[in-house]
C-alpha cells in the first residue's frame, strides 16, 4: 500500500490518526479525570505509530526489485506523458479534486455564452442599403493604359504643318481686336482705377477711408455694452455713421458715377456701414426683450 500509493493528492497516509470524535466533534475540552488516560493513550499510539513505519520500511526493502523493474516502464511512461504519478500529483490534478469537492454541477447556474461586440470605425456607411448598379459605361484600368499609349504615340509621330496656319496680318489683326480697347474688348471692357479716377478723386476717397475707418473704430469699441457709458457712446457713434454717409459718401458717389459712368468706388464702405447698422439693429432688439421682461 505505501510503495503503490494511493492516486488522491489530498489523502496522506502517513497523517492518518486513529482517533474518535466526541460529542464536540473534536473541539469539546477534556475533563481533568481523563487526563492520564489521554497521556497513555498518546504513548500508545506513538509505539504503534513507529511499528507501523517500521513494517513499511521492511515491506519497501523488499520489494525494491520490484521497484527496479517497474522504474524503466514508469520513465518510459513518463515520457509519454502517461504516467500515473504524474498524472495524479500534478497541481492541476489537485485543482480538479477541490472543485469536484467544492462545486455541484446541478447548482451551477446556465453559462450564458459571451457575445463578441462589433467595433465599427465608420458607422455611417451602414446607415444605408446597398446601392444598385447603375446601368452605365465603367472606364477600366487597361482603357486608361490603352489611352495613355495612345497619347504617347500621337505625341512621338506629331509633325507641325506650318503651311495651314493664318497668315500674319489675320494673327495680327485678331491680337489687336483682343487687346484692352479692341472691337471686341469694348463691351466688357475693365480699365483699371487708377488710370481713370483723377488724383483729386483718388486723394478725396482716402480721406473718406481714413474717416469711416475712424468711427467704425469708436462704433466697435462699444460692445459688448455693459455700461450705460457705453449704450449712449453706442447710440453717438450709430447717429454719426448715418450723417457721414449722408453728408460725405453719398455726395462723392454721386459725383464718381456722373463723370465716370458705372464704376462704383465706395461700395466697400457702404457695405462695412451696413454691417455695422445690422450689428446696432441686433443690440437694440435685444436690448428691448430684456427691458420688457
Amino acid at each position: 500500500m505505501v510503495v503503490q500509493g494511493v492516486k488522491n493528492p489530498l489523502v496522506n497516509l502517513l497523517c492518518l490518526e486513529d482517533k474518535s470524535l466526541d460529542e464536540g466533534y473534536g473541539v469539546a475540552t477534556a475533563s481533568s479525570a481523563s487526563l492520564g488516560n489521554k497521556v497513555k493513550e498518546n504513548n500508545n499510539s506513538a509505539i504503534i505509530k513507529r511499528f507501523n513505519h517500521h513494517s513499511a520500511m521492511v515491506l519497501a526493502a523488499g520489494l525494491r526489485k520490484q521497484e527496479a523493474v517497474s522504474d524503466q516502464t514508469s520513465e518510459t511512461s513518463s515520457m509519454d506523458g502517461n504516467s500515473r504519478d504524474s498524472d495524479y500529483f500534478q497541481p492541476p490534478v489537485k485543482k480538479v479534486k477541490l472543485q469536484e469537492a467544492i462545486e455541484y454541477e446541478d447548482l451551477q447556474g446556465r453559462t450564458v455564452q459571451k457575445m463578441v461586440t462589433l467595433n465599427l470605425k465608420r458607422s455611417d456607411r451602414y446607415f444605408h442599403g446597398p446601392v444598385p448598379l447603375q446601368s452605365q459605361n465603367y472606364t477600366t484600368s487597361q482603357d486608361i493604359i490603352n489611352s495613355v499609349s495612345y497619347i504617347q504615340h500621337e505625341m512621338a509621330s506629331y509633325k507641325p504643318c506650318l503651311t495651314q496656319v493664318i497668315s500674319s496680318n489675320s494673327a495680327s489683326s485678331a491680337i489687336v481686336d483682343l487687346s484692352p480697347g479692341g472691337v471686341l474688348m469694348q463691351a466688357g471692357a475693365q480699365q483699371a482705377i487708377n488710370h481713370m479716377v483723377p488724383n483729386n478723386e483718388e486723394a478725396e476717397l482716402k480721406h473718406l477711408y481714413m474717416a469711416a475707418g475712424e468711427l467704425l473704430r469708436h462704433f466697435w469699441s462699444c460692445f459688448p455694452v455693459n455700461t450705460p457709458f457705453l449704450e449712449e457712446k453706442l447710440v453717438k457713434m450709430r447717429s454719426n455713421l448715418e450723417k457721414f454717409q449722408l453728408t460725405k459718401l453719398r455726395p462723392f458717389q454721386d459725383k464718381v458715377q456722373r463723370q465716370y459712368l458705372s464704376i462704383n468706388l465706395t461700395g466697400h464702405m457702404e457695405e462695412m456701414l451696413q454691417t455695422a447698422y445690422n450689428k446696432f439693429h441686433a443690440w437694440q432688439t435685444h436690448h428691448h426683450m430684456l427691458r420688457k421682461t
